[in-house]
């Protein structure tokens, strides 16, 4: 604990190494994947296929940018990360890693919470325009105060309904899945959502 707030870290209870050996420098012998084979900032692959082949910026469709008066309603940006413990939507129904675990964390700066009367440890509710789910509060300075960082992929095995508690916990659910997807890499924007949250 440091000025309030709680740092923490995990280790598994068993230590595997599944990794090969790191290889350096592999792009003398075979290049790399490109047309060329070197590095291209100009990408004639994207060219070929008739997309921009420099990089440019494209503001996306449901940005606070483009929806001043909904950033409003929802001025936090929220994203997502993966946890050690936890591969994807795996693992959430082994004993030892709920027992580490047993409910997704939402990284949330101090001040952002402090201004919401949420405290570590609080179970909060994250509100996108697509609807809401739930996180427990794990307060940390690593953050910027505008971004919360969500966990993705979440359900509780536990709970027997259908949807094994995923509309209750998985942040997915509330992502932007609405088209038009990115065109050049055909993915729905799950990052850099807007939203807002608050204690339950």
């Amino acid at each position: 604990m440091h000025n309030g707030v709680q740092w923490y870290s995990f280790t598994p209870p068993h230590r595997y190494n599944f990794s090969p050996p790191l290889t350096y420098k592999k792009y003398v012998d075979c290049g790399f994947k490109t047309d060329s084979g070197k590095v291209e900032l100009y990408s004639s692959r994207m060219e070929r296929y008739g997309y921009e082949p420099l990089p440019t910026y494209t503001e996306c469709a449901d940005s606070p940018t483009l929806l001043p008066r909904l950033a409003e309603k929802y001025p936090l940006c929220l994203t997502t990360r993966r946890t050690r413990q936890y591969l994807c939507s795996r693992s959430a129904d082994y004993g030892w890693v709920r027992e580490v675990d047993p409910y997704p964390q939402l990284l949330i700066h101090p001040v952002t919470a402090g201004e919401r009367g949420i405290e570590n440890g609080d179970k909060v509710a994250i509100e996108t325009p697509k609807g809401s789910v739930r996180h427990v509060a794990r307060l940390t300075e690593d953050i910027h105060p505008e971004v919360l960082s969500a966990i993705y992929g979440w359900w509780l095995p536990e709970k027997e309904t259908e949807e094994n508690g995923y509309l209750e916990t998985n942040v997915n659910a509330v992502m932007s899945y609405d088209p038009p997807y990115d065109p050049e890499i055909g993915i729905n924007r799950v990052q850099g959502v807007m939203c807002q949250i608050r204690k339950v």
